[in-house]
């Protein structure tokens, strides 16, 4: 029995990928920490290339003619950590990450940042509160809450490149967010994953943190909307950016964005879609004429052929 693209059902193909879980949203009302990055992964490309830096994992194989579910998270709410993205099938190594660690922020009561593919930012209300942690192989760490003279400012959320920038005495800024990872898998250098900045109560040029290259949200500054606050950009499995209390649309930090999963396989084949969504779909890679990609953006399933 051969597919419609005139392969045999079952036959391997091998592919490469980049996938990331969602990202969390910026902490809350007190100067919030900036929310921490989805998990990302990646079996493409040469040294260290994953989140937290580490090699690239194997490559995957499907099989011609087999239905596979993608489940892509949406990204965390504000003051809320991201959710697992994933691939499943019979036969197939799930690949799967963590969801991005919420910010800091609380009220009269300290709240502290979560953990997760890349940790949320600390804060500093009511005592300092340092970052949390990523997971290896996914993420990296939150930045730490600082305080100077009379203004506290709060972390940057972690990325998957680089640790979310702290704040302190000697840099009276709320951090900004920790870089995405690069990658080459399109054929042309993308970053996903950065860290959202976190949250200032320096209605100054000092300002909030800015997002981590790769789509990180901007955290916001009290008493201004210049820059204004905002959300991980979707379909890269950043973190929002940090809030606070003196706007409504500031409260709850800012919203992480949506996970995503690219393939890289040879050209002679075609990714099907079935219920899932894609914003690019058996595209040539540029440079590269021996090889397509698609980036699912919504949950569903897809088939090779």
């Amino acid at each position: 029995m051969t597919a419609p693209s005139g392969h045999d059902i079952g036959t391997q193909i091998t592919f490469h990928y980049a996938m990331a879980s969602s990202g969390a949203g910026g902490g809350r009302y007190y100067y919030g920490g900036g929310g921490g990055a989805g998990g990302y992964k990646t079996s493409f490309g040469t040294g260290n290339v994953n989140g937290g830096n580490t090699t690239p994992l194997a490559s995957q194989i499907v099989l011609v003619g087999t239905t596979y579910t993608i489940g892509i998270a949406a990204g965390g709410a504000g003051n809320t950590s991201g959710s697992q993205s994933y691939m499943l099938g019979t036969g197939f190594n799930t690949i799967h990450s963590a969801g991005g660690g919420k910010g800091s922020g609380g009220t009269t009561v300290t709240t502290y940042p979560s953990s997760g593919g890349s940790g949320g930012g600390g804060d500093d209300y009511g005592g300092l509160v340092y970052g949390a942690s990523g997971i290896s192989g996914e993420g990296m760490a939150g930045g730490n809450g600082g305080y100077a003279a009379t203004y506290r400012y709060a972390g940057g959320g972690g990325g998957a490149k680089t640790v979310g920038q702290g704040s302190g005495s000697t840099l009276v800024l709320a951090g900004k967010g920790g870089d995405g990872q690069p990658t080459l898998i399109t054929g042309t250098s993308i970053t996903f994953a950065g860290g959202g900045g976190g949250a200032s109560n320096a209605a100054t040029a000092a300002g909030g943190g800015l997002g981590g290259d790769g789509g990180g949200g901007q955290g916001a500054i009290y008493g201004s909307s210049t820059p204004a606050m905002s959300a991980g950009t979707a379909s890269t499995g950043s973190g929002g950016g940090g809030g606070t209390h003196s706007r409504a649309s500031d409260f709850y930090g800012g919203a992480g964005g949506s996970g995503f999963f690219i393939f890289r396989y040879p050209a002679a084949f075609n990714v099907v879609l079935g219920t899932a969504t894609a914003s690019d779909l058996n595209t040539l890679v540029s440079g590269n004429s021996n090889f397509k990609f698609t980036k699912i953006t919504g949950t569903g399933t897809v088939t090779f052929i």
